[in-house]
């Protein structure tokens, strides 16, 4: 290999050093993703034979700064480092020392002020030192200390190239070093064979690694019976057990039969509105029983179930409504109130005063009218471009996690189920679905019920749950009640929406021993959940908890921006395959082709690109690290910024704007909006958001200012965005002011928690 590098030097007219330093710039873009680089170089400085004899310190150090932008070939890139290499050579007497002097850079003891990984190449023989009268040899010194991040020290010997790395101890573990090592051979293999190649599309992996990453870790087939749609596996349960009770909603216990019995009668009713494969059909509903009815009879008549959550602004579940084209809406009670003005084409069955006309309909299951491959539910995730955006999921993803989910949880008929999740949500889905499959049972949160953490430790006790789903902001609330530790009844705990910190898991663990927590990962667009990892004795070094692996019949792939696996333990983005894969997004077909991919290792098939960054960990889990673009997941919520500052825009005296979350204290994440305009108010910006965004998207705080910072190159800077000032909020309709000993005791209260500046009576 060594020979094969010195004939591409010379066939490049280079030199040996520029072709290892432009391969060792490779392996950093391809370890770091950053294309601009610099590395210390040591330099002898004999550059005379009268100073080769000389014992002495000649050395300086160089700095080599290498642009890799652009996905260049190895050919173009030795290019660009030969002609750097030169220029540094010949400025090479500058002391670096006096550089860092010129150039101002801050003095930092802990590193190096210009590079923080070396690279040498010693190319002279070893010369045995004569002295009179003495015998000398080579003495290896191991000063226990690494003389930046990462060094690569390579020397010419007689058979070809020998050298080491040196490492932080604090940054790096010897097993990842290895890796390196062996990435940069593979590299090295990669450049002889085609140097004309791009630089991004280079081999870096070996075989074995690449066939454990990309064929091993996703070995996840099985046969799951995925021919029948989502109702027919319920109407299976139906007749292996009628009596059984299906729902709990307070005091309503509603058994199998008269579920069914309840959900053809408004299935034929809504194929006679013309309801059939892939018509939506919208359901603003109260969580009670008649959710469950409206949920079953949407799919029994073949249509897709398409939430409209109560709790949404009446603006935002007309976009819904008009975007998706929906003929029948189904509601009751107070979400009656919501849908206003629906066009005359739209149909509204209420559930409560029409119930007596669809009493009248036949009771029988109607016959199967869809597909496995038809829309089996509709759910609107926050939109970039300001509007919510509709991912379309067919049945065969949704039992495939059905049945994934079944086996799992080894869920039985025993077992009861406490919904809390918002029907707007797609982890609500699998808790209407999981348990009516195999005869268990579904207890209802009261509406508001899933914000109280007290009122689900009592209905746990009570109603002795087995298994329950919370997002981890829910579950360090729950954590924090005095009686979490006695809800013994549960079995199995899962957990998603959101980094999972190891702090919280530790904590649960201490206080239910005996119940099982997983941490799943998912995206909308992938039928909800698509990884899974079980909480054991064992803790890692990260802070949050690994997302696992792939579920049944799912695959996970962690690429780079060329879409070329990335190795164990470097970070990438994280690509979802397998049958989960949602059709695409409602009427953007724009945006479905920018999301969803052609699959780069199985031609035909497609993959999601998630936005978020992973890394696989030596063990195959995978870990989460953030986001690549502006989405955000708060408290469980999957918030598109865009679609925040798009709403914020289109206030009154609005010119500029811009939304983050900040965590200023510890723990305590707020979601903060920038505003710069004229005439502007908290309460008119308040009054602009609310009617167009649910509640956990509006802002706990807004900075209005003259103009928004930036940078010399036009771009936000976002640094100098000043850290709001919490104790000047106030909440909205704080002017009624606490009048007796013991309200004032309890606002106060709430002014130190929430940090607020004050509190009013209601």
């Amino acid at each position: 290999l060594s020979g094969q590098l010195k004939a591409l030097a010379l066939a490049h007219n280079a030199t040996l050093f520029m072709v290892l330093l432009a391969a060792f710039n490779v392996l950093l873009l391809r370890l770091s993703g950053q294309d601009d680089q610099a590395i210390g170089c040591p330099v002898a400085r004999r550059d005379h034979p009268e100073l080769e004899g000389l014992i002495g310190y000649f050395t300086n150090t160089l700095v080599f700064r290498t642009d890799l932008s652009g996905n260049p070939s190895f050919e173009a890139l030795l290019a660009r480092v030969r002609q750097t290499s030169l220029e540094a050579f010949a400025n090479e007497e500058l002391p670096s020392d006096r550089l860092v002097e010129i150039l101002r850079l801050p003095s930092d003891l802990s590193r190096n002020a210009l590079y923080q990984v070396g690279f040498v190449l010693q190319n002279l023989p070893d010369a045995e030192l004569r002295l009179p009268g003495l015998r000398t040899e080579p003495l290896a010194v191991d000063t226990a200390m690494a003389k930046a991040d990462l060094w690569l020290s390579l020397v010419e010997v007689d058979d070809g190239l020998s050298g080491s790395m040196a490492y932080s101890t604090d940054l790096f573990d010897a097993a990842t070093i290895e890796r390196y090592g062996r990435h940069f051979l593979t590299l090295l293999a990669s450049v002889v064979a085609a140097p004309e190649q791009a630089i991004g599309a280079l081999p870096l992996l070996e075989a074995e690694e690449r066939q454990r990453i990309l064929v091993d870790w996703n070995d996840t087939a099985r046969d799951y019976p995925l021919q029948r749609c989502t109702q027919e596996l319920v109407e299976a349960q139906v007749r292996r057990t009628p009596e059984g009770v299906a729902v709990v909603c307070g005091t309503r216990h509603v058994t199998y039969a008269e579920l069914n019995r309840r959900a053809n009668q408004l299935a034929h009713r809504l194929r006679e509105l013309g309801v059939g494969p892939d018509v939506p059909v919208g359901a603003c509903l109260e969580r009670s029983v008649e959710l469950l009815v409206a949920f079953l009879g949407i799919l029994k008549a073949g249509g897709a179930w398409l939430p409209l959550d109560p709790d949404e602004p009446a603006d935002r579940l007309a976009f819904k409504v008009a975007d998706s084209a929906a003929r029948v809406i189904l509601s009751q009670g107070a979400g009656t109130a919501l849908l206003r003005d629906l066009p005359a084409s739209v149909t509204l069955l209420r559930l409560d005063t029409d119930w007596p006309l669809l009493a009248g309909y036949a009771a029988t299951d109607p016959a199967v009218a869809n597909a496995p491959d038809d829309i089996a539910y509709v759910i609107y995730t926050s939109g970039s471009t300001g509007q919510p955006k509709g991912a379309l999921i067919p049945h065969r993803g949704l039992c495939n996690h059905v049945h994934w989910l079944n086996e799992v949880l080894g869920t039985r008929a025993q077992d009861r189920l406490l919904q809390t999740t918002p029907i707007g949500f797609d982890a609500s889905v699998w808790t209407l679905v999981v348990p009516l499959t195999v005869g268990a049972t579904i207890v209802l949160a009261e509406p508001g019920g899933q914000r109280d953490s007290g009122y689900i430790v009592r209905t746990t006790n009570e109603e002795a749950i087995t298994l329950a789903q919370v997002v981890p902001s829910q579950l360090r609330a729950l954590a924090a009640q005095s009686g979490f530790g006695t809800c013994q009844s549960l079995r199995h705990v899962i957990v998603g929406g959101e980094a999972l910190a190891w702090d919280l898991a530790l904590d649960f663990q201490r206080l239910l021993p005996a119940t099982t927590l997983s941490n799943l990962y998912g995206a909308t667009e992938a039928s909800d959940d698509t990884t899974r990892f079980e909480l054991g004795s064992g803790t890692f070094s990260s802070l949050t908890v690994p997302i696992g692996r792939p579920m049944a019949n799912a695959q996970c792939y962690i690429l780079d921006s060329h879409q070329e696996p990335v190795p164990i333990g470097v970070t990438g983005e994280l690509y979802l395959g397998g049958y989960g894969l949602a059709r695409g997004y409602l009427n953007r077909p724009a945006l479905t082709a920018e999301r969803f991919v052609p699959h780069p290792f199985r031609p035909g098939e497609r993959l999601y690109r998630t936005g978020d960054f992973c890394r696989y960990l030596s063990t195959g889990d995978i870990e989460y690290l953030g986001r690549g673009d502006q989405q955000i997941k708060l408290r469980g919520f999957r918030i598109e910024v865009g679609e925040i500052e798009a709403a914020l825009r289109d206030c009154a005296g609005v010119r500029h704007c811009v939304v983050m979350v900040r965590e200023d204290q510890p723990g305590l994440q707020r979601l903060v909006a920038y505003v710069a305009g004229a005439d502007l108010a908290r309460e008119s910006l308040l009054a602009g958001l609310k009617p167009r965004l649910p509640d956990y998207m509006v802002p706990t705080a807004f900075v209005l200012l003259d103009e928004l910072p930036l940078l010399p190159n036009g771009k936000l800077d976002r640094q100098a965005l000043p850290v709001p000032d919490y104790q000047q909020l106030t909440e909205p309709g704080a002017d009624r002011a606490p009048g007796t000993a013991l309200e004032k005791q309890i606002a106060d209260i709430w002014t130190e928690l929430l940090g607020l500046q004050r509190i009013g009576l209601d």
